[in-house]
């Protein structure tokens, strides 16, 4: 039950976002807040949008919602620990995923610009033993390497698949994107060409979203040409409802690696971990 320290503008947002979290699991505090907007319970305005956080981080503090329901991204470093050499056993059988990349024509991957939404499409990505990779805003010479490197152990025709805002700088990462990858192809052999493919935001998708609480900036370097074609307003990924961004990143990557096909590769790998599990001769405490 929510506390008597709430205000009644709370009180009716608190059960709103109960039943999105109840629907998600994990969600971040930008998807609650454009839930509410959507849902005209909320302005859409940066005071709202700070209101929505600290109303959230109460309610984690109130019990009112699971502390884990937030994606709150943190890193943490350090070798894994376990009980005993048979825990890490049974934890390396349950997750072995043979290279299915290997039974397939392509190379793919998808690239998101939030990592406050990993949360919501890596579920997808994962199924479909697709990588996920997180740009957080901006192109790094590393990362792009490391893809690269990855690319190249497959050496076949290869397609990233980016998410990303509607705004100045997201639709400047996978062009800026592009433009990396033709620059170490200079350093690195990577005789295959790159296909890099926008799933979302695009301008169509974001005739039916609220804008966002913030104009463009006339002062960012990529302002000055996004302005010029779509004019002062933007969008964010966070924006679109949690089941419609799955959907469009599953309704593409089923065209690459259909479900069919999982399933079998699947069936194969457990067929493998049971044969392992027999010639361990003893089974492994669940």
């Amino acid at each position: 039950m929510p506390m008597p320290k709430y205000k009644k503008k709370s009180l009716i947002q608190i059960p709103i976002i109960q039943q999105f979290i109840k629907n998600y699991d994990i969600v971040s505090i930008r998807q609650i807040f454009y839930h509410l907007v959507i849902n005209q319970i909320i302005k859409n305005e940066l005071k709202s949008y700070e209101m929505v956080d600290m109303l959230v981080n109460n309610m984690r503090y109130d019990k009112l919602i699971p502390f884990d329901s937030i994606s709150d991204i943190t890193n943490k470093y350090g070798s894994p620990t376990y009980k005993n050499i048979n825990e890490e056993i049974e934890v390396v059988l349950e997750n072995y995923r043979s290279k299915w990349n290997n039974y397939f024509d392509d190379y793919v991957e998808v690239w998101l610009e939030k990592e406050a939404l990993s949360n919501t499409v890596y579920p997808i990505t994962n199924f479909y033993g697709i990588y996920l990779r997180v740009s957080g805003g901006r192109t790094k010479v590393s990362q792009v390497h490391s893809f690269i490197n990855d690319a190249n152990y497959y050496d076949a025709p290869t397609t990233i698949l980016y998410l990303g805002d509607f705004d100045p700088t997201g639709l400047n990462i996978d062009e800026n994107l592009e433009k990396q990858i033709l620059k170490q192809k200079e350093y690195i052999h990577f005789p295959e060409p790159v296909k890099i493919i926008r799933l979302a935001l695009t301008e169509s998708q974001t005739k039916f979203l609220p804008n966002k609480y913030q104009l463009a900036k006339p002062k960012d370097a990529n302002s000055k040409k996004y302005i010029a074609k779509y004019g002062n307003k933007v969008w964010e990924l966070d924006a679109l409802d949690p089941k419609e961004l799955q959907q469009i990143v599953k309704d593409v990557l089923e065209s690459y690696r259909p479900t069919t096909d999982i399933n079998d590769l699947i069936a194969d790998d457990k067929d493998e971990v049971k044969n392992i599990r027999d010639k361990i001769g003893y089974s492994i405490p669940r």
